[in-house]
């Protein structure tokens, strides 16, 4: 496909789900990669690489919702994480997380959104302490991200 723009979001679909970065130009992508169950690290990456030979597209949905930062303020951002330790979740801070924050200045993750919708309503309540601090995470940093939007 076409070459991405500097500060587009790049989608790589998985099986299971689909890995999020942001092109900083040049071929490579910024993105938050899971080391450990919920340590992550900041990678800056050939996009043929992150590929794993998929394809992929770009992917900027979220910006009918929210207004995109100028290109040269999210490749600033994104490159300035790069090497960065984070804490990752895939709840509450995955790398869809990451990409969207890099770009909007607010996270972002549908397919969580998704995941925890099924959840309630399969479920037909939000269980308490049995579901760990999984949703509960999840809910507080949604309120709380909400909370922070500022009218434009």
């Amino acid at each position: 496909g076409p070459e991405p723009d500097f500060g587009d979001l790049l989608e790589f679909p998985r099986d299971a789900y689909c890995h999020w970065g942001v092109y900083v130009g040049n071929g490579k992508v910024v993105h938050l990669t899971a080391d450990a169950p919920d340590q992550g690290s900041v990678k800056k990456q050939l996009v043929t690489v992150v590929a794993e030979e998929r394809p992929y597209r770009v992917n900027n949905k979220y910006d009918k919702r929210c207004a995109p930062r100028k290109p040269k303020e999210i490749v600033e951002a994104a490159e300035n994480e790069v090497g960065d330790l984070k804490k990752y979740n895939v709840v509450g801070n995955n790398c869809e997380h990451f990409a969207t924050m890099m770009r909007y200045g607010k996270a972002f993750s549908d397919q969580v959104t998704g995941v925890v919708t099924a959840v309630i309503a399969g479920s037909g309540k939000i269980a308490s302490s049995s579901s760990g601090p999984g949703l509960s995470g999840l809910f507080t940093s949604m309120s709380s991200s909400s909370s922070s939007t500022k009218s434009s």
